[in-house]
């Protein structure tokens, strides 16, 4: 598996690492929230500045990381919010498999 795949992935699960914290911290300020998530955003940030700069293209890294990002935030707020799975979601899922699948037959 490439790197700039690794990185893009490890942005994702960042990424919704914050999201998570966000919506299950009980945090009182949004000052100590940062505290907490300050690391993560970092880490999120040079995981997408890898999994641009090592990408085929702009555009196949836009790709691929909007489809995980989808997939990511679906599932976990489902098992660790539990928000109900509907099939919305699997849809918009499937739409944006399709695109990153026509951006990278493109390129």
């Amino acid at each position: 598996m490439p790197g700039w795949l690794i990185a893009s992935l490890g942005a994702n699960l960042a990424i919704n690492a914050i999201e998570y914290l966000n919506r299950t911290g009980g945090f009182a300020t949004p000052i100590d929230a940062f505290k907490v998530t300050a690391p993560l955003i970092i880490l999120a940030q040079i995981g997408l500045f890898y999994a641009w700069k090592g990408a085929p293209s702009m555009m196949v890294a836009w790709a691929v990381f909007s489809s995980a990002n989808c997939v990511v935030r679906l599932l976990s707020n489902h098992y660790l919010v539990g928000e109900p799975l509907a099939w919305q979601g699997w849809a918009g899922v499937a739409v944006m498999f399709g695109g990153m699948w026509l951006v990278k037959t493109a390129h």
